[in-house]
This record gives C-alpha cells, structure tokens and sequence, in this order.
C-alpha cells in the first residue's frame, strides 16, 4: 500500500526519500525531475505498470509492518492478468507486497509463464544504497 505521502498527494511513490522514481528515471532514462503524469508517461512507454497488490488494509503510517492482520484485501490481478495477457514479469517492491501477493492473489489467479521477482524496497527505510538498489532492480527486471 503507499504511504501517507503518496496517498494525500495521490500519486505513486511520493514520499521524497522513497528511491522508486530514481530507480525508474536511471533504468529507463528519463529526468526524474519531470512532472508526475510526464513520470507515468515515460514508464508505460517503457512497458511497466504501476499496482498495488492490495486495494485496501487498515494500517496507521506508512510501514507495512503496521497493517492490521485480516484488513488486507487484495487488487482485482485475475481480470489484471486476463486483460494484459502479454505481462512477462511482476517485480515485487519489498516483502510485505509479495508476501500479500503468495497469500491472497496467486491462489486465485492464473499467471502461467509470468516470472515473480522480489525487489529490494524502495522505502528509505530500506538501507540499501540508491545505487545497489538500482543495480538491482535492472538486473531482475531487465532480464
């Protein structure tokens, strides 16, 4: 789920630590100083999307480890995968979002030859090195 930044701002990865749009603009060579909808532009003609596996959980904060044990309700990922048919891989940002993933959405959905990757957070809790991150996120999504 985005964090209390990125929800009152409505828009992905808001928060100004958070290395997602960093990572994107050095990955898919763009200014990362571009406005958000140019930011959102440039990653689908790259060929990503943007999506949380939940729609909805109850969590006070921003940090995942704070969601309230049966509040999360997942994205709807069978009409997801049915209507782009041609995703070859889903890149999890952080645990917490494949681990939703695993429990709520793969039980339910058909995503054969689809390749799942987990991805060092994004968060600036997370304390990787913007650059490792980088490194990182290209290797497993660039494959």
């Amino acid at each position: 789920m985005p964090g209390v930044a990125s929800l009152n701002a409505h828009q992905y990865y808001a928060h100004p630590r958070n290395a997602f749009w960093p990572i994107m603009a050095n990955i898919f060579d763009f200014d990362v100083n571009l406005t958000y909808d140019v930011r959102i532009e440039k990653l689908i003609a790259s060929g990503v999307a943007v999506w949380d596996v939940l729609s909805e959980c109850i969590r006070p904060g921003s940090l995942d480890s704070d969601i309230k044990a049966g509040s999360r309700i997942p994205n709807d990922f069978a009409t997801f995968f049915k209507e782009h048919s041609d995703i070859k891989v889903v890149g999890f940002n952080g645990q917490e979002a494949q681990k939703s993933f695993k429990k709520y959405v793969l039980p339910k959905v058909n995503c054969d030859g689809v390749c799942f990757v987990q991805l060092p957070s994004t968060s600036p809790a997370h304390t990787l090195r913007l650059e490792e991150k980088t490194q990182i996120w290209r290797d497993k999504l660039c494959q």
